[in-house]
C-alpha cells in the first residue's frame, strides 16, 4: 500500500494531515496490524489545541503473551 504523501509521519507509525491549522490524525495500516485489537482510545476532544512532539492521547491494544524458552540446560 502506498501512503499518501500529504500526510505527516512520524516514526512510531503515527500521521497527521493539516488543512490550514486543521488536523486530522491517526495510524498507519502497518500500526494497526500490528497491534492486533485496539480496545481503548483516549484522544484530545475537537478543537482542543495540541503541541508538536507532546502527548495528546493513548491507544490501547491487545497483545498476546509469548512464553520465553531457555536456550541451553542449567550448568
Amino acid at each position: 500500500m502506498a501512503y499518501p504523501t500529504n500526510y505527516r509521519y512520524t516514526r512510531e507509525h503515527e500521521w497527521i494531515e493539516l488543512t490550514g491549522s486543521i488536523g486530522a490524525i491517526g495510524i498507519t495500516d502497518y500500526a494497526q496490524n500490528s497491534s492486533r485489537d485496539i480496545v481503548y482510545v483516549d484522544m484530545a476532544q475537537v478543537g482542543d489545541t495540541v503541541t508538536a512532539n507532546a502527548t495528546f492521547g493513548s491507544v490501547e491494544s491487545v497483545k498476546p503473551s509469548a512464553t520465553s524458552l531457555r536456550p541451553s540446560p542449567a550448568p
